[in-house]
């Protein structure tokens, strides 16, 4: 039984949630055990008002690899497995060991059935490595965006936007948006929509590259943290060609 399950996970020094997004892109924990209390300091009925409250928690460094592991898991409705620290009231840092499974709704939201449970001291260093790794070998592009006064900079991207841009990307780390997307006002837009009103943004659209190939692609910006925006990019042009061929 849940009950069961939850005291099983409370006595391992962690919790149980049920985590929903439903299709505007906003989140909502519909449940989490009141043993989170004890690890973050923060009431579970706060949590449950309020998802930010607990993402807020998460290290920002840690949050861009969660964000990315989830809407990959919300994606391909596969497993979501994720180890990350966690930020308490009083300031101590804990590292857990997160696992969820995805369930599509008939509302089409993304319910996930999940238990985070704390590391040991001996288990940091291994979690570490496997977390990247993580990052790395999602299959779709991803970008990390750090909010900067009224712009951002390109913080970070996994190895598969490396060989997506061909190694172009590698110089525009540390570049603002701006620039980098001057020509494309519809992605600052979304940047900037994704950020301010603190949700999930989507849109299929035709993106140039700076070699000139242009592909169709669907993007995805996720706001993380106050400072960070992580953007995921599926690209869409050979499935609408195979499509276009049957009309």
């Amino acid at each position: 039984t849940r009950q069961q399950l939850t005291d099983f996970v409370d006595q391992q020094s962690g919790f149980v949630y049920r985590l929903q997004l439903d299709k505007n892109g906003r989140w909502q924990f519909r449940y989490i055990s009141p043993a989170v209390q004890l690890l973050l300091g923060i009431p579970a009925e706060t949590i449950e008002e309020d998802a930010n409250r607990l993402f807020q928690a998460i290290l920002p460094d840690d949050a861009t690899l969660v964000q990315a592991a989830i809407l990959a898991s919300q994606q391909n409705l596969s497993p979501f497995k994720a180890e990350l620290r966690l930020v308490d009231a009083a300031g101590q840092v804990h590292t857990v060991l997160a696992h969820a499974i995805p369930l599509r709704q008939a509302d089409d939201s993304t319910l996930w059935l999940g238990t985070a449970r704390k590391l040991t001291e001996e288990n940091l260093h291994q979690s570490e490595h496997r977390f990247r790794k993580l990052f790395h070998a999602l299959p779709l592009p991803i970008y990390a965006w750090q909010r900067v006064e009224n712009d951002f900079i390109l913080l970070d991207y996994n190895e598969t936007a490396d060989r997506y841009t061909d190694q172009a990307i590698r110089d525009v780390v540390g570049q603002k948006a701006k620039e980098f997307h001057q020509n494309q006002p519809l992605i600052l837009a979304d940047l900037e929509r994704c950020y301010q009103e603190k949700r999930t943004v989507e849109r299929k659209m035709a993106y140039e590259f700076r070699s000139g190939r242009v592909q169709l692609l669907n993007i995805k910006y996720s706001y993380v943290s106050d400072d960070l925006v992580i953007v995921m990019t599926e690209d869409l042009t050979e499935r609408e060609q195979a499509m276009e061929q049957y009309r």
